[in-house]
Parts: C-alpha cells; structure tokens; sequence
C-alpha cells in the first residue's frame, strides 16, 4: 500500500524536520507531541515554515497531543523521539496502532524497534511493520513558527524488525528518503548509533569544564582532544569488534559521520573539533544529562549485554561504564541483567539471536 498519510510523533527538531520534509513532498501529515510537552506545538499556525526559506511552508493536516487522533488511519508512523521515550510511547501504540500500518523509528537508538515489538507481543497484539534508522535523517534545530534544517543526513542505514521486511518496508519508503539504505538487521542500524561512541567519553573526560560551563564551552569544538580521541578511537574499536561477532562489518564512526556530512575528516580528532555541525554545539552544564543516562546507561550496557553472548571483550567500555556510575551515583551495570530480554532478545546464543534478528 502506497504511503499517504503520516503521523510524525515529536514537535522537536528532528520530527519537525520529519513533518516538513514529508509534507512538502505532498503527504497529508499529522503532527503530534506529548500532552506534557505541549507547548512544542503552540508556536505553529496550520504548517511549518522552513526557516531561511519563506515560500517553502508545509501545511499540515492535524496538530494534536491525542495520539490515537494522530495516528488513526494513517500509513505510517514517524516516532523522532529519544531512546528513553521509546517503552512509554509502544505501550500506548499498542492500544491503538493496527498491523496494516507502518512504525518507523527516526533513530531507533539501539534497540528501540526490538523494544517495541516486545511490547506489541506481550500485550497480545498483532505489531505493524516496525523499521528503525541508525541516525535522525535530519539534522535540525525548532524555529518560531517552523524548523531550521541544517543537513539532510546521507548515508541513513535502515532494518525493519525482523530484517526479512526489510526490503518491503525500504521499497515503500524510499521515494520519500531516498538517503535510506538497508542494513543486515536492527542490530546493524543500532551498532551505527554514534552518540554512545561520542557522548561518554567526551562528557566524562570533560567533567570539570562541564559543571563549570558559562554557556561558552563547545561540546565537540572545546571538548575534543587527542587524548580524548584516542579514547573514543578504542570505544569505536570495540564496537566494530561487536559488530564482527554478530556477523557485520561496521563502518569507523568518523568515516560514517563524513559519509553523513557531519564531519569534514575521517580523523577521530578532526571530524568533530573541526566540523561545522559539531564544533559550534554547546555542551551541558551539568552531568545530570542523556549523555550519561541514555548513552551510558541504555546504550554502553546494551553493548556489554550483546557482549557477553558473543564473547567478546569490551574493555574500554567497562571502564567507560565504571566511571560514569562513579560520576553520577547511577548503578547502570543493574540494567544489564534484563536489558536483553526487554528487547525480546532471551536467545542464550549469539547463532539464535543473529536468526531471531533476521527472521523473527
């Protein structure tokens, strides 16, 4: 069935980014926030205005905080929301999504179309089509009244769950993100999560800078150094290393990003210091933050859970793990006991979860 109706789910950058650039292509588009977030929507008049361009309004068809609204009768479904977000926003899509339509994750962040369809299972329901991106296929940043898009994002891989849909959902996808391209599995799309390469490491070597911040300290441009390279060059390593056990070859994550056009080099220590998108980015002025939370404790453990089935050895990643819960008094380490099963990986071999992954 041809896509004609769509619910991005997420008023920020990224699903504005998402609304427009499908609106625009001549989708009748529904857009819809959290009730509790709300005032994402209140500065919208009908549409998005894509900022720097004035005649390039995206009206739009529904704006709602009421997700059945949003998402009845549609095709398909855009979540751009972060990783945390994922459990709350399938419980509820499992009271009110049907299996004709189509779940498209915008990233799935490691693990968020697994998560997803365990829900839809345990509560007896028959899932949708479920695909995830590896990455936001834009990057984008809210304006008054529309969206600033800053890059439309190359090299999208894509793996709908189980990879045997891949190529259907990918098809029907692909005259409206033509930057998609398929990847093994959703273990491949999640491996190809950079935050968890980039944020740790960069965070937690800069603590001091971080909690010190005036609002002046760069994330990527101020945050980067050869030592700290060097350490996301070992955490990249390990991951790759992952990536070969579970039968995939993963690009270097600063080759990705200049494949992306996110960085101008696929140097560790150049592509993000010296990049135009990265190295103007503000950081956090505290360590209370997704970049531990999330990328420490939903995406580091996912690896060392992923890890100990395979067998191999993440060293750089413990000590990774062992710092950031020194840092933040967090016991993530107590999430990897029921990681995997929350994903619907319960396989005890990595032979039944690389085919439960593909197959279903």
């Amino acid at each position: 069935m041809p896509i004609q109706r769509v619910a991005v789910l997420g008023a920020g950058g990224g699903g504005r980014a998402a609304a427009h650039h499908l609106a625009s292509r001549g989708l009748l588009v529904n857009l819809w926030e959290a009730p509790q977030f709300a005032e994402n929507l209140s500065d919208l008049r009908g549409g998005l205005l894509l900022d720097g361009h004035p005649d390039a309004f995206a009206p739009l068809a529904l704006l709602t905080t009421n997700l059945p609204a949003a998402v009845a009768g549609v095709d398909l479904v855009v979540a751009c929301v972060q990783r945390g977000s994922h459990r709350p926003l399938g419980e509820a899509l499992a009271v009110c999504l049907t299996d004709d339509q189509r779940l498209l994750l915008n990233p799935g962040s490691l693990g968020g179309a697994l998560e997803i369809a365990e829900i839809f299972r345990l509560a007896g329901r028959a899932r949708p089509l479920i695909g995830e991106t590896s990455t936001l296929a834009h990057c984008a940043r809210p304006t008054p009244g529309g969206v600033r898009i800053l890059l439309e994002v190359e090299f999208v891989r894509f793996a709908a769950f189980p990879a045997s849909n891949t190529a259907p959902m990918l098809a029907a996808l692909q005259p409206y993100y033509r930057f998609f391209s398929p990847a093994h599995s959703v273990l491949e799309t999640g491996l190809y999560n950079g935050n968890p390469v980039l944020h740790p490491a960069i965070a937690l070597l800069n603590a001091a800078a971080i909690e010190h911040n005036d609002g002046t300290f760069r994330f990527y441009g101020d945050g980067m150094s050869p030592a700290v390279a060097r350490v996301i060059e070992a955490v990249d390593h390990e991951r790759q290393a992952l990536g070969r056990a579970f039968g995939f070859e993963l690009l270097a994550e600063p080759a990705v990003s200049r494949l992306q056009r996110y960085g101008p080099t696929e140097d560790y220590l150049t592509c993000y210091r010296d990049s135009d998108i990265f190295g103007p980015l503000l950081a956090p002025s505290t360590l209370d933050h997704r970049y531990l939370h999330e990328d420490v404790g939903e995406g580091l453990i996912t690896w060392l859970a992923l890890a100990e089935v395979a067998g191999v050895s993440l060293p750089t990643v413990e000590a990774l793990v062992t710092l950031a819960e020194t840092v933040t008094g967090c016991d993530y380490r107590a999430r990897k006991a029921t990681r995997l099963a929350k994903l619907g990986l319960v396989q005890s071999d990595l032979t039944g979860m690389c085919e439960f992954v593909l197959a279903g």
